[in-house]
């Protein structure tokens, strides 16, 4: 296992993040933590910060690209922006209207690629090898994992409880498998469950079976959980060893959840970042008997979407 210095990591992104806050909910015996509240309302941020940080003068005159769903693609566009970089996002045609604006509003150059997810990150790594421009994964780097992974850490500093499971929401897996590296530093017993899209259930299948083959992947409003991960990714191999259990989420589960976080706490989530809460509210999990945290990782949703999930799901 690679060997981490978590704490240099989160002193180098420290001056560009904001702490998020934290909340307990009784009613559910669960305790949250709201990266919707970060800069660019994701998790996000941490890594690609962590990344674009830790890249030369030279590597970044170069210019930088990625592929993305959505969320990894505004935090590179902010981050670019902030250090004068300039930056390419390549999006599948399915990403919300709201993440691509607010990429454009950033001063990326953005591309809507038909197709899946695979085809926006062929092309960003095309574009990558004809101009020079530095590649930027959302998943198959270590500093972007190490990057996403501080959460834990503040986390950890703004609560006194020591939770005996975490509800990760799992796409590409940058998010599981660095809170997990960071979280079992200081809580080596600590359970990590990672929850994935009933639609797009990749990760799902590499930890119950072994592999990514065969998966049948439909459309789905948590987009930025869905897609296929390139054969050899660090995270894919990692899940096995980090992962205590993964399990799914619908979309109809995730309604509710978004509905709820509005309702109780008056946070605006987005679909992909509630999955956690969704599974705790969909008795997939049970915090009877024992504290569980989750995280609520972005809030990034097309308002007008938002507004019609709160008006049909009433708690």
């Amino acid at each position: 296992m690679k060997i981490i210095d978590f704490t240099t990591v989160e002193k180098r992104i420290l001056p560009y993040i904001r702490q998020t806050p934290v909340s307990y909910d009784p009613k559910l015996n669960l305790h949250i933590k709201w990266e919707n509240h970060q800069y660019t309302h994701s998790f996000k941020l941490r890594g690609v910060l962590n990344k674009i940080l830790s890249m030369s003068p030279q590597q970044q005159k170069m210019g930088i690209i990625t592929a993305s769903s959505g969320n990894h693609g505004i935090g590179l566009a902010y981050v670019a922006q902030k250090l004068g970089i300039t930056a390419h996002v390549c999006v599948p045609k399915y990403t919300s209207s709201c993440k691509v604006n607010l990429i454009k509003i950033m001063d990326a150059t953005v591309e809507q690629i038909s197709g899946s997810y695979e085809n926006a990150e062929l092309k960003a790594k095309d574009i990558a090898a004809r101009t020079g421009a530095i590649y930027v994964s959302c998943y198959n780097d270590w500093d972007i994992i190490t990057g996403n992974g501080t959460v834990a850490l503040e986390w950890f500093e703004q609560t006194l409880e020591e939770f005996s499971q975490l509800l990760i929401p799992l796409g590409g897996g940058t998010l599981l498998c660095g809170l997990a590296l960071a979280a079992r530093r200081q809580y080596p017993n600590i359970r990590v469950v990672g929850v994935q899209a009933e639609a797009s259930p990749y990760l799902h299948h590499q930890f119950h079976y072994g592999h990514m083959e065969n998966i049948n992947e439909y459309p789905t409003i948590m987009e930025g959980l869905a897609g296929m991960l390139e054969e050899g990714s660090i995270t894919a191999s990692l899940i096995s060893e980090l992962c205590d259990d993964v399990i799914l989420v619908n979309d109809d589960d995730v309604k509710k959840a978004i509905a709820y976080a509005y309702h109780e706490f008056g946070e605006i989530a987005e679909a992909s970042g509630v999955v956690g809460l969704a599974a705790v509210l969909a008795n997939k999990v049970s915090t009877k008997y024992y504290p569980i945290g989750t995280i609520i990782t972005g809030g990034n949703i097309n308002p007008q979407f938002h507004s019609n999930i709160i008006k049909n799901n009433n708690l």
